[in-house]
């Protein structure tokens, strides 16, 4: 391998290890994890019942006394029949009326403005949009760390080919 592999080589494995790059390391005492909890519960292990130990082969042992069915010396009567009581009619609650946000968020009621004290309804001046993209936590600092990476190993990969 000439002098180029070598360096080829060299530059791979350091860009292999720059676009490796995790996380930074939460600060001592921080209030938010890094990473989110799962919204699934772990499973839990499955405990079989513990299993007969094998016997070797051998011929089955002759019983003594041959086992011979015998009649049932009284037929169980069937239960009374009790008729249940009919449920009571459950009213329906009513729901307040909410809009879900086109983003994913929580969906919240929308706020009834106060009366006009003229009796004409002007609409609300706020805009009535979904909440702005604002990500934070560990997810943005990986992104970053990625796509720097990657723009360096691009960077370094068409320093090689030139």
């Amino acid at each position: 391998m000439g002098f180029s592999g070598v360096r080829f080589v060299v530059i791979f494995a350091l860009l292999t290890r720059l676009c490796m790059a995790q996380a930074p390391v939460p600060a001592p005492g921080s209030p938010q994890p890094l990473t989110p909890p799962s919204a699934t519960p772990a499973p839990s292990p499955v405990v079989l019942p513990p299993s007969p130990t094998p016997t070797p082969n051998r011929a089955p042992s002759p019983s003594p006394t041959p086992v011979s069915p015998s009649p049932a010396p009284y037929a169980p009567s069937p239960a009374p029949v009790v008729p249940a009581p009919a449920p009571a009619p459950i009213a329906p609650t009513p729901t307040p009326i909410s809009t879900p946000t086109p983003s994913g968020g929580p969906v919240v009621p929308p706020i009834a403005s106060p009366p006009s004290p003229t009796g004409i309804e002007v609409p609300s001046p706020a805009p009535q949009g979904p909440p702005a993209d604002n990500p934070a936590g560990a997810a943005s600092h990986i992104g970053g760390a990625a796509t720097l990476g990657i723009a360096l190993a691009g960077t370094l990969f068409a320093v090689i080919l030139s």
